[in-house]
């Protein structure tokens, strides 16, 4: 394939990964003047940890449960969050029901709103597209996000980023790398975003 053609490919995809994004920022700002907020009127709910939203396409295969996506969740466990892994919450409607799409789609809508923050996993080229909506929703409800990619492929419309520009708008623009995850290893890291939020609710 030609570089011309390659690179209309490229913008293309970017583009449509944007649009994507841009979904979920919609999507948020409709379902919080329809839903209202995510308590009643006793104002916000504590728990002992804060509930952590893994938006991650992993769970589609029983390979990747069972390595990648399981390694994850004892990770961000270890550190004390509480994990929403939505395949684990929401998967279980019996999808012989009509209007089981539906259900499950306003089960993960209810829990990014409702969780503390988000930790998504960003790799792909593009990205998934239902991690992309989930994660410009908790952007649009300003909650913390956190991204994590060990996939080595550069997939972007900048030199700043790694990944389309947009995804990186809920995070600082100096000191974002603190947000960004290359390994499993990284989520214990004293010194990055995850843990000192877990620990007492700061952000660098």
């Amino acid at each position: 394939m030609s570089p011309p053609v390659v690179e209309r490919i490229n913008k293309v995809n970017v583009i449509a990964w944007a649009n994507v994004v841009a979904c979920g920022f919609a999507l948020a700002l409709v379902s919080g003047m329809v839903a209202g907020p995510a308590w009643g009127d006793e104002g916000p709910k504590t728990t002992a940890k804060k509930t952590l939203y893994l938006a991650n396409p992993y769970g589609f295969s029983a390979q990747q449960r069972e390595g990648p996506l399981r390694a994850l969740v004892e990770a961000l466990t270890a550190v004390d969050a509480e994990v929403w892994e939505p395949f684990s919450r929401n998967n279980q409607i019996d999808q012989t029901i009509p209007g089981w799409a539906y259900r499950i789609g306003q089960a993960d809508l209810r829990d990014v709103r409702d969780a503390d923050g988000l930790f998504a996993v960003v790799n792909g080229c593009p990205p998934d597209e239902g991690v992309m909506v989930e994660l410009g929703m908790a952007i649009a409800w300003d909650k913390p996000v956190f991204l994590f990619r060990d996939d080595f492929r550069r997939c972007t419309d900048s030199e700043s980023y790694p990944l389309n520009l947009m995804v990186f708008t809920g995070l600082p623009e100096a000191g974002w790398q603190a947000y960004w995850y290359g390994s499993v290893n990284e989520i214990a890291d004293p010194d990055k975003a995850l843990v000192q939020w877990l620990k007492d609710g700061t952000l660098p």
